[in-house]
């Protein structure tokens, strides 16, 4: 008796390390493209385009600083954030 249950603990935990195996290397393989894709979002923010923030405001560039962007919203204020906040590139 003692035996059966040690071979299904045994199963058991190799499918649970076989599982968290698998989700662990596709999980970093999704980290990896999305990375890369905010780093080619970086590097193509221009002046004058219109971007949209992880907080949902939306604004165009007026200056790019290296860490920074100078954001004109619709009521004409300028405001400072950091880059890393900007979501998307709006057409």
């Amino acid at each position: 008796m003692w035996e059966m249950i040690l071979a299904a603990s045994i199963v058991v935990l190799v499918f649970l390390f076989l599982f968290l195996g698998v989700s662990s290397f596709l999980n970093g393989k999704h980290l990896k493209k999305q990375k890369g894709y905010f780093a080619e979002l970086q590097q193509s923010l221009k002046k004058g385009q219109k971007i949209k923030l992880y907080g949902g405001i939306i604004g165009e560039i007026q200056a790019l600083g290296k860490e920074t962007v100078d954001l004109r919203v619709k009521s004409g204020t300028v405001i400072e954030v950091e880059r890393s906040a900007v979501a998307e590139i709006m057409q």
